[in-house]
């Protein structure tokens, strides 16, 4: 998205067990490294309606993404019930570090448990977003970029011919060649993974 522009995303809600609740809309993108950070006054986002109603089959959502004031920066977005997708506003892709983007491709989160209410969502219609499919070849960002983005150190990926190893003291991923990481293991330095 465009800083100082106007996008809109519509959203729809479908429920297989219908009920008289009501869940409050929510917004719908975050800032990627804290969601309960307070939303940034450059960043406003409405819905058509306040309320999704359990009542009706299908609820469709139509939230307004107004970003101003030069509003640059990745976010996260939801657009279903699992998971999120980069978000970014007022950046191009070179501009984008790819270590930040591990952050949406680890899968380390976990679904809410599926209840009888839990609704299928996905993302039916989207204007003044330009949506591009995103591939990262992780190997290409360091293990303490990769860690950063809280990747697990067992799920850490080298750089071609190199060897991952675990530092015994705090668990932390190293790249190494294979014959140095040998001699780390005999050290008692770390550990290999199997």
């Amino acid at each position: 998205m465009k800083s100082n522009s106007v996008a809109q995303v519509v959203k729809q809600y479908t429920f297989q067990t219908l009920s008289n609740q009501t869940w409050k809309v929510e917004g719908i993108i975050y800032d990627v490294n804290d969601a309960n950070t307070p939303q940034n006054p450059n960043l406003i986002i409405t819905a058509n309606q306040s309320y999704i109603y359990l009542n009706k089959t299908t609820n469709t959502i139509a939230y307004t993404i107004t970003a101003k004031n030069n509003l640059k920066g990745m976010y996260a977005m939801l657009p279903g019930i699992c998971g999120e997708s980069p978000f970014a506003i007022g950046l191009n892709e070179s501009e984008i570090d790819p270590s930040l983007l591990l952050y949406f491709f680890k899968a380390t989160y976990s679904c809410p448990a599926m209840g009888p209410n839990t609704p299928d969502e996905r993302i039916v219609n989207m204007t003044g977003i330009i949506s591009k499919e995103i591939t990262i070849d992780q190997g290409m960002v360091s293990p303490l970029k990769q860690q950063d983005a809280n990747l697990p150190p067992e799920l850490v990926i080298c750089k071609q011919g190199l060897q991952l190893i675990i530092k015994t003291e705090d668990n932390s991923p190293a790249c190494v060649k294979p014959e140095t990481a040998m001699k780390l293991v005999e050290r008692g330095w770390g550990h290999l993974l199997h």
